[in-house]
Formats: structure tokens, sequence, C-alpha cells
């Protein structure tokens, strides 16, 4: 496979999976009665019986069999699996459903190495004869291989372009505007945009906006407002930095929260890094907290900057700080903050002991045994929550928790504790003898973190099944939700 055609089957896919998240319209009501089920599922197990329904369906029903693939076709979905998504899909393919045929190429598509291409290709003539969008894929994929691919490509285009399928209009509004041709790039994205194209609108939005005229800013907002509900995640961060920054609306940080976190949650790095910043400035913090208070336990990190990690306890700068955010927003604990050794006896970590005895919260403290000593010195009340559990060995960690009845640690980021699903010896031994002072952590420190919180819960999950349930229980959550809510009624 060449590097422009691999580089072109990723584009693809990455778009085809999108459309592939969505349950097709089922032709029965057994069926669409199923798949209600899934969606509504609020646990695994739950969307895991409606899926098993569907599944024993879809050996009589081609509709079944296609629901089924398409809800286990993608990686993230809680029944994702490849297998029995090709099962079920060559059965809806073999009944003949062209959308069946269309979701099973690309499948295979995405078999390493472009194994199962050919066949990929034969499933999309069959479903081209009813859908558009198998049309242009089998012709982008052939197109990729011709003596002049790029222009077998924008012909392609073009070909579907003027049959009216809107991905297409897209994308030959993006070559219009790359050569310059701006009112036909226009009248593209309008056609696209008017079959309810989000990223169309977007482009629009864009397009209209780089001409700078204010005049145009009503209508640039509108577009945005609309795109951004059709689920454009490009759409939902620029109209979100709209309302953080009055640009064309009023202001409104808890709509610009609000939308960062949408088009976040859609896997947007920029949206990503804006959540950050609200969090960062209170603003996302203070959102959760009113939408969800028995879900959201607000802690305030005394960082503006991730330069701050490593100069704070040291910067006068960082009190006023504190102190304004305390006063303006509801707290449970200060942290998680990096400190060491005798650093923890500067002015600045004293006075972040004294706000969190003030305000009655917890220390979230990142350090050594010694910064943790020279805290309970200055407050021997402080109750501290060890992150990472001091990066230290066991035998220093069960030392510290002998000595101090207020201080709790978290297993964030240590991998340590288990192997192969088995708790270490000395692990076991620790937390049988304080049962009530660990608790499991994942350190989303940074966005990008949250894309591993699925993978290490499954982990914790193997190695909390190691020891007795009762126990598993209290470190998984039991003495997370004790801890805080000592915290949360003491300030009721």
């Amino acid at each position: 496979m060449t590097r422009s055609f691999a580089f072109l089957l990723a584009a693809l896919l990455a778009g085809a999976r999108a459309v592939a998240a969505d349950t097709p319209a089922a032709a029965d009501e057994a069926t669409r009665t199923a798949v209600q089920r899934f969606r509504a599922a609020t646990d695994p197990a739950e969307a895991r019986r409606a899926f098993d329904d569907l599944r024993a369906r879809s050996t009589s029903s081609p509709h079944a069999a296609l629901a089924c693939g398409v809800l286990a076709a993608p990686p993230g979905s809680v029944v994702a699996d490849r297998g029995v998504a090709i099962e079920c899909l060559q059965r809806g393919a073999q009944a003949g459903l062209p959308e069946a045929q269309h979701r099973l190429a690309l499948v295979l598509l995405d078999e390493p190495g472009g194994a199962r291409r050919a066949e990929a290709e034969q499933l999309l003539a069959q479903a081209a004869r009813e859908l558009p969008e198998s049309v242009y894929l089998l012709a982008k994929l052939r197109a990729a291989r011709a003596a002049d691919p790029d222009a077998a490509t924008r012909s392609t285009i073009e070909q579907a372009a003027k049959a009216g399928y809107a991905p297409a209009q897209r994308e030959l509004a993006g070559l219009s505007l790359r050569d310059g041709r701006r009112d036909e790039a226009s009248a593209w994205l309008e056609k696209a945009a008017a079959q309810g194209d989000a990223e169309s609108t977007f482009e629009r939005a864009m397009l209209l906006a780089a001409d700078g005229r204010e005049s145009d800013v009503p209508q640039v907002v509108e577009l945005l407002a609309r795109a951004s509900a059709q689920g454009s995640a490009r759409a939902q961060y620029a109209l979100g930095v709209r309302y953080l920054n009055a640009d064309g609306v009023r202001r409104d940080s808890a709509q610009a929260a609000d939308l960062f976190r949408r088009a976040a949650a859609a896997g947007l790095p920029d949206a990503q890094y804006a959540v950050g910043h609200v969090i960062a400035d209170g603003l996302g913090t203070a959102a959760d907290d009113a939408l969800a208070p028995d879900l959201i336990l607000p802690s305030l990190r005394p960082y503006r900057t991730r330069a701050d990690v490593g100069t704070w306890v040291r910067d006068a700068t960082v009190v006023p700080f504190l102190e304004d955010r305390l006063a303006r927003h509801r707290y449970v604990a200060i942290g998680e903050f990096h400190v060491f050794g005798a650093d923890a006896d500067l002015p600045v970590m004293r006075r972040t002991v004294e706000l969190a005895r003030e305000h009655g919260l917890i220390l979230h403290l990142h350090g050594d045994a010694d910064a943790v000593e020279r805290v309970f010195r200055q407050d021997p009340q402080a109750r501290i929550l060890w992150a990472h559990s001091g990066f230290t060995e066991p035998a220093v960690v069960g030392e510290m928790l002998r000595r101090h009845r207020n201080l709790w640690c978290d297993l964030a980021f240590r991998s340590d504790p288990a192997t192969g699903g088995k708790v270490r010896p000395e692990w076991r031994a620790l937390f049988a003898a304080h049962p009530d002072r660990f608790m499991v952590g994942t350190d989303t420190f940074t966005p990008e973190r949250w894309l591993y919180v699925g993978e290490h819960a499954d982990w914790a999950r193997e190695w909390l099944a190691d020891l007795p349930p009762a126990l598993a229980e209290r470190i998984a959550w039991r003495n997370g939700d004790a801890l805080f809510a000592a915290v949360v009624r003491s300030r009721s």
C-alpha cells in the first residue's frame, strides 16, 4: 500500500467510523425496541442484555443483524467485538441490505495491510446500487490507485458533489478554496449545509468570519450555533471561544465551558486544552459543581500555568490566587500540589496549610515523607491525601499510616501493587492492616489522560478482584466516599 493510499484510507475510515457509531433505522418493532433499550441503558450489563437480544434475533432478522453489527463495530462501544460485528454484518449483507454491505466493507477495509480490500470493494460495488456514500468511497479507493491519483480523485469528488453527496460537496469546496475560487467554495458549502452537513455549516461560518466584516458577525454566530447543535465539535469550540470573549454574543462563561466540554468529549485537542483553562480559572469547576454537586468534588490546584509546578511554593503571588478562588468558589481540597522536604516549611506552603484549616479542606500532597511530616507538625489536625502513596516503598507507606491517623493514600499512577491481576504480598498486607486508608486514583492531570481512564479501570478491577470483596470495595470507592463526604458535611 502506498503512503498516499494509506493516508486516504485512514481519512475515509475516520469519517466512516463517526457515521457507523449511529445505529441504523430498524425495519421491525422487535429490533427497534432492542436498539432503544441499548441506547437507554444506564449500565454496561443492561446494554449487554439488549445487545444479546439483537444478536439472538440476527439469525432470522437482517435488520437485527445490521443493528448488531453496527453496535459491535466501533472500538469504543461497550459491546465492541470485531468478530461479532463481521459475523452480524455478513448476515445483513447476504440478505441484500445495502447498509450492511457498506458497513461490512468499512470493517474489512480496516484489516491490517489491506488484506481484505478486494472483498470490501466487491461489497461496496453491491451497495453502490442504492447508497451514494458507497459510490463515493469505492470511486475514491479506485482513484487512489490510478496513474494520476490527484486528478482521478478530484474527478471522483466532482461527480459525487454534482450528484448531491454532501461530504463530496464539502471536500470540493476545500479544493476550490485552495485554488483561490472562494465564491465557488462558498456555493458548494451552502449546498452541503442545506442537507444538514454540520461541518459544512461550520466551514461556511469560518469562511464568512475570515472576511472580517462586522455586519457578518450575527450570521457567523447563527451558523456556528446551528453547526454546534448538529454536533460539530469544531463549531462547539469556536462558539465557546466567542462566549468566553464576548465576541458577537453576550459573555457567558458557563455556556463557554459547556461547549468546550462537548467538543473535548468528541476528541478535539483545542477544546481539551480550553477545558483545562476554564477549570484552572474556576469557571469549569464551578459549572460542574452546579450541574452535579453529588458527583463532582472540586479541588483547587495552586497552579496558574504548568510552569507553576516547580515554582509555586516560592511564588508569593500564589497566596492571593488561592485566597481569591476560595472566596468565590466551593472546594473540598487544595491540590494536587508538589512539595518536597524543607520546602514544606516555606511561607507559601505554610499559608496553604492555614487556608486548608480555615476552609476545612483536604490537602492533596504530592511529595516525600519528609514534606508530609512537616505539614503535620504545622497542623496536627490536617487531613492529607498522599498522592501516589508518595511513590515510595510499602514499608515507608505503612510506617507513615501508623504515625498519622489523618493520612490517606491514593494509588494513582502506581502499577507496583499488583502484577498479572494478583496483588503483591507486601501490598496485600498493607491493605489488610489499613483497610480504610487507601483509594484507587487515575491521575487525570491533563486532558489526554482521560483517554486511559477506561483502560486503568479495567486494570484496577482485575487486581481488586484478588482481594476480599469488602476490602476491594473500600479501596475502590468507599474510602474515598467516606473521606470526602465528611468534608462536604462539615461545610454544609
